[in-house]
Order: C-alpha cells, then sequence, then structure tokens
C-alpha cells in the first residue's frame, strides 16, 4: 500500500496551508511518477484512494483527469475537468487541458473559450506562451489572419519558438497553402531568425511558397 495511506483520515482537513501544499505537491509527484513508469493503472488507483480516503483538493482532481487523459479515457477527463474548474476556475492547466480536449473533438470555439482564460490566466508563467500558440493554431484553422498574427505575436513576447514547437508539424505546414498566414509566418519568422523552420514543411522537390 503507498505511503501516503500511512497518513490518518483526519488529515482531510488539514489546519496548515504550507503543509496541505507540500502533502499534495507529494502525491502529484507520486502519480507522475507512475505515469513515467508506464504505470497508469496505477497511477490513476493512487490519486483515487487518495482524494477519497485522505484529502480532496481541484489539483489532485487535475491529476487524476490527467491520467484519465493518459489513459485516452476522454470522456471522463472532460467531464472531471468541468468539475475541477466549478472548484477553481483559476487552475490554468485545467483550462488549456480542456482546450486539448476540443480542440481534439474540433470544437473550435469552445477550444478558444478554454484557451483564452489559459492564456489570461498565465500572463507571467514560464510556460505562458502556450495558450497564444494554441489561440494562434485555432485562428489557422478558422483562417482568420488578424487574429492569427495577434496571437502568435503574443505567444512570441512570451517565448514562443517556432523551431522548439511546431517545426514540422503538418498542421502548420498547411498554413502555408493559404498565403495569408503563409506571409505572416515568413514574416515572424523572419524577424526572430527562424526562418529555416520552413524548410521543415517542405518535401523533396517541393518549393516553399
Amino acid at each position: 500500500m503507498w505511503g501516503v495511506l500511512l497518513f490518518s483520515t483526519a488529515l482531510a482537513e488539514l489546519p496548515a496551508p504550507d503543509y496541505r501544499a507540500a502533502l499534495l505537491d507529494r502525491i502529484e509527484h507520486e502519480t507522475d511518477r507512475l505515469l513515467e513508469n508506464g504505470e497508469p493503472q496505477q497511477a490513476l488507483a493512487h490519486i483515487r484512494e487518495f482524494r477519497a480516503e485522505v484529502a480532496d483538493d481541484p489539483r489532485l482532481a487535475y491529476e487524476e483527469a490527467l491520467v484519465l487523459r493518459h489513459l485516452d479515457r476522454t470522456r471522463e477527463a472532460e467531464k472531471l475537468l468541468a468539475v475541477v474548474l466549478q472548484g477553481d476556475p483559476t487552475l490554468a492547466a485545467a483550462w488549456y487541458d480542456l482546450g486539448e480536449i476540443h480542440l481534439s473533438k474540433n470544437r473550435l470555439d469552445k477550444a478558444r473559450d478554454a484557451f483564452t482564460q489559459a492564456t489570461v490566466l498565465t500572463a507571467d508563467h514560464p510556460q505562458g506562451w502556450a495558450g497564444p500558440y494554441r489561440l494562434a493554431e485555432i485562428a489557422g484553422f478558422q483562417e482568420d489572419p488578424e487574429a492569427f498574427e495577434g496571437h502568435l505575436q503574443e505567444a512570441l513576447r512570451r517565448g514562443f519558438s517556432f523551431q522548439r514547437t511546431v517545426a514540422g508539424d503538418p498542421r502548420w505546414g498547411a498554413f502555408l497553402e493559404i498565403p495569408a498566414l503563409a506571409a505572416i509566418l515568413r514574416q515572424l519568422m523572419t524577424v526572430v531568425g527562424e526562418e529555416e523552420v520552413l524548410e521543415s514543411w517542405s518535401t523533396p522537390g517541393s518549393e516553399i511558397p
């Protein structure tokens, strides 16, 4: 039995915020380690047992949703993320993951709303470029050059890199087939010195438009 179960169920209402935060960090770390070790079922059992027997928190519900997504149980993950955000609407990671689920289902408007929330909540986060990047992607799918450029500029301002994130991604390569989007990509890549990424979307014998 996992070491966390040695804690008394009296910890369901932990009095010290610092102690509670440390305990939540520990459970998240243990769950992530199980996932990294290729044991998603054990990770799911671990997080669920802790939530049921010791203490619950929106962070831990989010962690369970993360495991469910890892297990391709997307419908369950989506429902749980809705619960998470009811409990803590400031949890940016939950908004981002919900946006990814909507995007995978081609629900572009719902995905845009979720990524917008994630963007607002991560203005000063080291990974704060992720929300604007996804918003740019959606604008690309919707062939909206103005929004595409605006979101990309914000993503770049927050530390986004074409090379690290979209090089070779066929979805972004397809944007080169839309003249207005292609012009924006060429311009911004030139400005940030990453124009070589254009070559990652070319095939032998083809030419970059």
